[in-house]
């Protein structure tokens, strides 16, 4: 009366899988490899290590990308090393002419105020 079930008649769909080498994630695009983790691109079931290894592959490009320095270093550089150069040059005559310049009549601005104060035109 009751025997055992029959083995079933339909056959499992086949689920296409994505397989990817390394050299193959290495040379895809960013956009790619997000449309594969999305699940968007994918043909199939993608297997977990494959994620993993598309997840791995991202994370390393944008740490490559963000350890570059930023554009404004190189010239941030020479416009302080610019400035340096002219602050030493400004130092160096500011010595100079304090040490070497002999200022010759140093009361005439005496004399003119002298003039200012009589009312008569300087000497």
């Amino acid at each position: 009366m009751y025997g055992l079930p029959k083995e079933p008649s339909f056959k499992m769909p086949k689920i296409p899988r994505l397989d990817l080498t390394i050299e193959e994630i290495k040379s895809k695009s960013d956009e790619e490899l997000l449309k594969y983790l999305s699940g968007e691109d994918s043909p199939g079931l993608i297997p977990a290590s494959l994620l993993q290894a598309i997840s791995y592959e991202l994370t390393s490009r944008q740490i490559r990308e963000s350890s570059k320095p930023h554009w404004t270093v190189t010239p941030t550089f020479i416009v302080g090393c610019i400035a340096s150069v002219l602050a030493a040059i400004s130092i160096l005559v500011t010595i100079y002419f304090s040490v070497f310049y002999k200022a010759e009549n140093n009361d005439k601005h005496t004399d003119q105020s002298y003039a200012v104060e009589k009312n008569s035109s300087p000497k």
